[in-house]
C-alpha cells in the first residue's frame, strides 16, 4: 500500500509539473539518459525546455547532483520573466570534454548558454536562480555559490576565447571564476576570468568585473567596477 501511495505521489507530482511548464517530458528524460547514470536518469531530475538544445561529445558523467534527487529538481531554460519567453530565447547546452555540477536546486531562465570544454567545469550551488539569458562558458573552472541570483544578459567566461602566444608561450591562459554564497548580479554584467567574489555582494547593472571582490556584504559597479558602497544587506 505504501509503494502504491508513493507511486501515486510521484505521478501527481510529475503531471503537475508538465501542466505548469509545459516540458517535453521525453526530451527531458532523453536528456537525462545522456548525462546521468540511469538510475538517477529514471527519476528525471532536470527538467529541459522544448526550446532548450544541446550538444553533448565526450560527456561521460557530463551532469553531477551532488544533492537528494528530486523530480524536476533543476529546471534550465524555461520562461522566468513575460519578457523573456522561451520560445524567443532559445537555451543551449554544450558539453564537450567538461562537467557541469548542481549543488542542489536550479533554476536556469530562458536564453541560458552553458559551455564547459577542455576539460571545464561549471558548478552551480544550491538554490541558484536566472532570471533571462546567462551565457557561462569554462575551459577551467567557474563556480557559483548558494543562493546565488542572476538577473539579464549576464556573461561569466574564465578564458578569453583565443589564445594569445609569446616566444612559444600562451600568455592568457584560463583562470578560475568563483563566486561565493547570496550573491545577487544585476543585468548586463561581465564577469572576466581570474575574479572571486566575496559572500553576499551586489553588483550593479552595467558592470565589468575585471578584479576580486574581497569585502562581502559590498556593493560593487561601474567598468571596471570597484566597490561602492559596505556593510550592506538584501
Amino acid at each position: 500500500m505504501q509503494k502504491i501511495l508513493l507511486v501515486f505521489q510521484y505521478v501527481s507530482t510529475l503531471l503537475k509539473l508538465i501542466l505548469k511548464y509545459k516540458i517535453a517530458i521525453l526530451r527531458s528524460f532523453l536528456f537525462c539518459v545522456r548525462v546521468l547514470p540511469f538510475k538517477l536518469a529514471i527519476r528525471i531530475p532536470i527538467f529541459i525546455s522544448n526550446q532548450t538544445r544541446y550538444k553533448l561529445k565526450n560527456f561521460r558523467g557530463g551532469i553531477n547532483i551532488y544533492a537528494p534527487i528530486h523530480l524536476g529538481m533543476i529546471k534550465i531554460g524555461f520562461t522566468q520573466a513575460p519578457f523573456f519567453d522561451a520560445k524567443q530565447n532559445p537555451s543551449f547546452i554544450e558539453i564537450n570534454q567538461g562537467s557541469i555540477s548542481f549543488d542542489g536546486y536550479a533554476n536556469i531562465g530562458a536564453g541560458c548558454k552553458l559551455s564547459v570544454c577542455n576539460g571545464g567545469t561549471i558548478r552551480l550551488g544550491n538554490q541558484f536562480w536566472s532570471t533571462g539569458p546567462i551565457t557561462i562558458i569554462a575551459r577551467k573552472s567557474i563556480i557559483i555559490g548558494n543562493s546565488c541570483v542572476c538577473s539579464w544578459n549576464i556573461t561569466m567566461m574564465d578564458h578569453d576565447a583565443h589564445e594569445l602566444y609569446k616566444s612559444g608561450h600562451c600568455i592568457n591562459p584560463p583562470s578560475n571564476i568563483t563566486i561565493k554564497d547570496h550573491c545577487w548580479i544585476g543585468f548586463n554584467t561581465s564577469v572576466l576570468k581570474g575574479v572571486s567574489i566575496d559572500s553576499d555582494v551586489i553588483i550593479g547593472a552595467n558592470s565589468v568585473l575585471t578584479k576580486s571582490v574581497s569585502v562581502s556584504n559590498s556593493i560593487v559597479a561601474g567598468v571596471p567596477a570597484t566597490i561602492k558602497k559596505t556593510e550592506v544587506m538584501w
